[in-house]
């Protein structure tokens, strides 16, 4: 018997903004969300870890980021 490994996609969405003049000339920011629309792992009975599989999957959902980051010039 033949196992089909269910497809998933995901929207992740990003954006960053360099400062280039002025006082914070140098920084850089990161804003972004991954898996957006919350889509769930498929789910497999026999699996191990969390009903399915980690390596392949979406398994925390919806996340969001924020870096920061200075570099002198």
């Amino acid at each position: 018997r033949e196992f089909a490994v269910p497809e998933r996609d995901y929207l992740d969405v990003g954006l960053s903004y360099s400062f280039t003049a002025g006082a914070m000339r140098g920084l850089a920011a990161y804003l972004g969300a991954e898996n957006v629309l919350d889509e769930a792992p498929p789910i497999f009975p026999s699996w191990q870890q969390a009903n399915t599989d980690p390596s392949q999957y979406d398994v925390l959902g919806r996340s969001y980021y924020l870096r920061l980051q200075y570099a002198v010039r």
